[in-house]
């Protein structure tokens, strides 16, 4: 029920489904996403091992975070996450990285007052519009993100960008850890300097200089 109400089923009128319009959009990004997986993996991969936490790549789906890349640390249980899951961008360090490149009319486009903020996130998750753009505000100054219970209760996540030749942003990677063995200082101090020059590499073999 929930992937038809997203459109990407359609029921027909026996009762069965069939796939719909919108699988075509993961489709087709997945196609245009595929040389920036090959250039990530092994970087990401090396920073999990380096890390021993878990690692994500994503990009924008309309309002969501698409995950392409994930090396999971078995002991992070506070969020099914996998390949494919789309979650929603304003409560995700990844996503929070990609709004930040986006101007004003494009964040309008991609983010709705009411329905992009669902009320489904964990307990620090940004409430609306107004509080988002101050975050984003703070995004662009520092060049990363964080993600402290937003997505989920006792998971903490700190993104950076990664940017193609032309300099755009055109994928996030976080690292992301169990806030109860985490505190906020700790990440950003222990986890945030790795993880930026990791998707610092990624850009540059993307041509960005």
């Amino acid at each position: 029920m929930t992937l038809a109400a997203e459109g990407f089923l359609e029921q027909l009128p026996d009762g069965r489904y069939r796939p719909g319009t919108k699988v075509l959009t993961l489709g087709f990004s997945a196609l245009r996403s595929l040389d920036l997986v090959d250039i990530a993996t092994g970087r990401l991969g090396a920073l999990a091992d380096q890390t021993r936490e878990t690692v994500n790549l994503g990009v924008l789906s309309d309002d969501k975070v698409l995950y392409l890349v994930r090396f999971r640390n078995a002991d992070l249980v506070t969020a099914n996450i996998q390949v494919g899951s789309r979650l929603p961008a304003v409560y995700t360090s990844i996503g929070k990285v990609l709004l930040a490149d986006l101007d004003e009319d494009a964040l309008a486009a991609r983010v709705d007052a009411t329905t992009s903020f669902t009320g489904a996130g964990g307990p620090g998750a940004v409430p609306d519009l107004p509080a988002l753009r101050a975050q984003l505000a703070e995004i662009r100054r520092s060049g990363y993100a964080v993600q402290d219970e937003e997505v989920a209760f006792g998971l903490r996540s700190v993104a950076a960008p990664i940017r193609g030749a032309d300099g755009q942003v055109v994928a996030g990677a976080n690292v992301a850890v169990n806030a109860t063995q985490w505190s906020r200082a700790r990440l950003l101090d222990e986890l945030r300097p790795p993880l930026m020059a990791a998707c610092a590499e990624i850009s540059a073999l993307l041509g960005h200089r």
